[in-house]
C-alpha cells in the first residue's frame, strides 16, 4: 500500500463480520482453470483476513 501512496485507517465504529462468497455458473464446475482461480481467490482472502486479524489494533 505504501508503494501506491495509500494509507489504511481504522474504521471509527464496530461493524459486524462480513461474509464473502464466490458464485459461478455450473458449466464452470469442472473447468480446471476456473477451479484453480477459485482456489487462489480462497487462499488469498484467507491469508489477507488472517493478517488483518493478527494486526495490532490502533
Amino acid at each position: 500500500m505504501e508503494r501506491l501512496g495509500l494509507v489504511a485507517l481504522p474504521i471509527p465504529l464496530e461493524l459486524p463480520p462480513l461474509r464473502l462468497s464466490l458464485g459461478w455458473h455450473a458449466r464452470y464446475d469442472a473447468d480446471a482453470a476456473h477451479a484453480w482461480l477459485r482456489r487462489r481467490v480462497r487462499e488469498v482472502v484467507t491469508e489477507v483476513t488472517a493478517q488483518a486479524a493478527a494486526a495490532p489494533a490502533d
